[in-house]
This record gives structure tokens, C-alpha cells and sequence, in this order.
């Protein structure tokens, strides 16, 4: 079991605001259906700019759900299993970047 720490209480606080930050950017895409916040999304070249809005907030929603419950659970985790908890958010996120990056073609030329 890892230690309550003030470096550990700032990891949460970062982690937490890191996250919800991007639950609102994701909401905010969805629902603005914004492409200047989608990388790369060109507006002559996008043929279904509601599927890849909403894709792309999904994606960010997803990611910051998972980076708040990182921030959460890294405390209560001992030394030794964190870099598994770090190696596997790390893996998740770029997981879900490349799973929208690959369906983003679907909505593209």
C-alpha cells in the first residue's frame, strides 16, 4: 500500500485537474462539433464532420476518465506495482489516440 504523501496528494490534485479537463474538452468538441480542436481535421477533406467530433470527444472524454482514476488509484498503490500502473495508463492512452486516429479515416478523404 503506497503512502499518503504531500508529493503523492499533489499527483492526485494534478491528475484530477488534468482529467477533468479533458472530460470538458471532450464534451465541448461533442457538443460544438469544433473542428479546429481536432488534429489534422482539414474542413475540405473531413466528409462527416458529427461522426469525427464525436468520436474524437469521445476519445479525449475516455482519456481523461482514465487519467483521473490513475491520479486516484497511484497512492493507494505499493512501489513496486506502479510502474505497472504508470506502463499501463501510459499503453491505454496511446491506445485510445490510435483507435481514433485509425477510425478517423472513416470520416475523411
Amino acid at each position: 500500500m503506497g503512502q499518503l504523501t504531500a508529493e503523492s496528494l499533489f499527483l492526485v490534485a494534478v491528475m484530477t485537474v488534468t482529467g477533468l479537463f479533458l472530460v470538458w474538452l471532450g464534451r465541448y468538441i461533442r457538443r460544438t462539433e469544433d473542428l479546429s480542436l481536432v488534429a489534422g481535421a482539414r474542413g475540405a477533406t473531413v466528409t462527416d464532420a458529427a461522426a469525427l467530433t464525436t468520436l474524437v470527444g469521445r476519445v479525449t472524454t475516455a482519456t481523461g476518465v482514465l487519467t483521473v482514476l490513475v491520479g486516484l488509484v497511484d497512492p493507494l498503490v505499493g512501489s513496486p506495482e506502479r510502474g505497472l500502473l504508470w506502463g499501463g495508463y501510459i499503453v491505454l492512452a496511446l491506445a485510445l489516440a490510435g483507435w481514433a486516429h485509425w477510425r478517423s479515416r472513416e470520416f475523411t478523404e
